[in-house]
This record gives structure tokens, C-alpha cells and sequence, in this order.
């Protein structure tokens, strides 16, 4: 049987292609409310999220970017995981890692956006997410559809996102 010293199992691990991963939560509360935001760049409303940094946890970067995005301090036990999506365009092939987290309403209403990122955000009912009043993400309609689990998304040609 060979074996590989630690520098050739770095090598190989080195050579191999790498996906983009995201992070993203759904803060709600306990009567059905949750914060949605709109970024500057995109022309969707989605949750607070983003890149999961190097070496970074999923978890840890969900705490990161709502401390960023909209000034909420969480910890990494109040976030509950919700899916995973395997996300396919014509940029990229990337996993979004999906958590919630319960928060009081205050704490919703408080949220200090970052403008540079942020052009605003709202606290909406789930139901008002699946009727559409708004164009939101793919993940979020998910989320507020009560999917969970492992979900696949294919965006360009017709997709909307």
C-alpha cells in the first residue's frame, strides 16, 4: 500500500477544483417575521449572507455577515440549520449553506444596515415572501416555502435570481 506524506495529500488537495461557498440566515421571530434585505448589488431581496471566508466555518460566516450586514450579534449555537443548495450558473458552480435563527422582535426592528452594502431592509411574514410581492431569491422562497434539506438551483436562461 503507498502512502502519501502530509506535503503530497496538500498538493493534491492544492490541485483540486474549489467551489465558492455562501452563508446565509433567515432572522425571525416567534410570531412568523423575518428581516429581509436589499442589497445595493443585486436586484433581489434576500437574507443576510455572504462568502464563507478561508478556512472559515459555514456557521462562522453566518454570525459574520449579520454582524456586517445589519448589526446583529448571534452566536454560532443560536443558528439551526435549514438546507443546503448546490447553486449551477454560467459564473460559477457554488454551496449556500442556509441557517435561521429566532430573535426578538426588537432586535429586528433595531437592525443597522450597512449602506454601503445595504440599501434597506424590511421584516415581512413568510407568507409575503411566497406571494411575491417582491422579487427575492431562489433560497429564500425556499426558506419561506418550509423547504429544508438539500436543494439544487440552476440560474441564467430563464431562472430568476
Amino acid at each position: 500500500m503507498h502512502s502519501y506524506s502530509d506535503e503530497e495529500t496538500r498538493q493534491w488537495f492544492t490541485s483540486l477544483e474549489h467551489r465558492v461557498s455562501s452563508a446565509t440566515v433567515a432572522l425571525r421571530t416567534v410570531d412568523g417575521k423575518v428581516l429581509v434585505l436589499k442589497a445595493t448589488y443585486k436586484d433581489y431581496w434576500s437574507f443576510p449572507g455572504g462568502i464563507i471566508d478561508t478556512r472559515e466555518t459555514p456557521r462562522a460566516a453566518a454570525v459574520r455577515e449579520c454582524l456586517e450586514e445589519v448589526n446583529i450579534q448571534l452566536s454560532e449555537d443560536e443558528l439551526e440549520f435549514v438546507m443546503v443548495v448546490d447553486r449551477v450558473s454560467e459564473y460559477a458552480h457554488t454551496y449556500q449553506f442556509v441557517f435561521q435563527a429566532t430573535v426578538a422582535a426588537e432586535v429586528l426592528e433595531g437592525a443597522k444596515i450597512d449602506k454601503r452594502e445595504i440599501e434597506m431592509f424590511d421584516v415581512v411574514m413568510a407568507d409575503m415572501i411566497v406571494a411575491g410581492n417582491r422579487h427575492y431569491s431562489q433560497t429564500t422562497l425556499a426558506w419561506a416555502r418550509g423547504e429544508r434539506g438539500y436543494r439544487e438551483q440552476v440560474f441564467g436562461a430563464g431562472a430568476r435570481e
